[in-house]
């Protein structure tokens, strides 16, 4: 401390010198409430900062840019996939080739037996069993428009036989002898009839249709004749 006289009054006036240092704890108490949230954040900063470093002995190898300013990554090259062949042997297109005729061939079956099996059910329900076929027609034999004679032909066990009833009456019935058909399922074959004049004497004559077999009876003396066997 340093003593000073004032001029004026004589009296003498301490002037301190020397003041004592405030401590940190002894400072005004915002300026340390201040510094107490300062560390604080810095602390909780530092610790949410704080990343801890995996235990590992690889590095990592930052490379520079090229010069374009594009990011190059290098991938390694793909391995090479071998197609399988698509070329057919020799062996394989011949089996091809039977399997396909086969095929077919068993198509050509069934569609026969499908046909054949459709034929004689329009023909049952056509003709029925045994197959019958019926007419009427005018053929001089004491018939007339308004009498025609009636006609009946059969299958009657490949028996082919036609019944003739002359003016419609049955009294005066007359029967004539077809041929006797030969074969397997002939029983099932139907026989139609047609009139027409074949030997120009102006009588219709009497047509048989067997199939595709045609047998012609003349017209001959209020009669049907059987053509001559040579």
């Amino acid at each position: 401390m340093t003593t000073q006289w004032n001029g004026s009054s004589g009296t003498p006036i301490q002037l301190r010198t020397h003041a004592p240092r405030q401590t940190e704890a002894q400072g005004s108490p915002r300026l340390n409430r201040t510094r107490q949230r300062t560390d604080v954040v810095e602390e909780e900063n530092d610790d949410a900062w704080t990343v801890e470093k995996p235990h590992t002995s690889a590095y990592r190898y930052d490379l520079p840019a090229p010069k374009t300013g594009k990011t190059t990554t290098w991938l390694p090259p793909k391995p090479t996939q071998v197609l399988p062949s698509r070329r057919f042997r020799r062996e394989h297109l011949i089996l091809w080739c039977g399997l396909a005729m086969l095929v077919m061939l068993l198509g050509f079956v069934a569609l026969s037996w499908l046909a054949s099996w459709w034929t004689t059910q329009t023909n049952d329900w056509t003709y029925g069993r045994p197959r019958t076929y019926q007419t009427d027609h005018v053929v001089g034999h004491n018939d007339g428009p308004t009498n025609p004679s009636h006609f009946l032909a059969m299958n009657l066990n490949r028996h082919v036989l036609v019944i003739e009833f002359p003016g419609g009456d049955p009294s005066k019935a007359v029967t004539y002898l077809g041929p006797v058909l030969l074969g397997d399922g002939q029983d099932l074959i139907p026989v139609t009839l047609s009139f027409e004049d074949r030997n120009g004497d102006g009588k219709p004559d009497l047509n048989i249709h067997i199939g595709d077999q045609v047998i012609v009876f003349l017209n001959e003396n209020g009669k049907f004749v059987a053509p001559q066997q040579h």
